[in-house]
């Protein structure tokens, strides 16, 4: 999958229904997504050099770490599009 699959792919993620979580437990997914999409724009290529960290991103890896597949869709991300240096 390339970047603009990926791009493709957000809105279909964004639509995944959630159960109902208490504010700590959002806080704390929300906190966890944060650190990994930062992991993501700093150990990868996925993401377009200068672009900011979009809210959409943001829910979707929320999405992913409520589904407990953030971890290996981090690890297959930065194998696939490791970061050039």
């Amino acid at each position: 999958m390339n970047s603009a699959g990926y791009q493709s792919e957000v809105e279909a993620l964004m639509s995944v229904n959630t159960q109902s979580r208490s504010c700590k437990a959002r806080r704390e997914s929300l906190r966890r997504a944060g650190e990994l999409l930062q992991h993501l724009r700093e150990h990868s290529a996925l993401f377009p050099p200068g672009g900011g960290l979009q809210d959409k991103y943001l829910h979707v890896m929320d999405c992913l770490v409520t589904l407990d597949s953030a971890d290996d869709f981090i690890r297959l991300a930065t194998e696939k599009y490791p970061k050039a240096e």
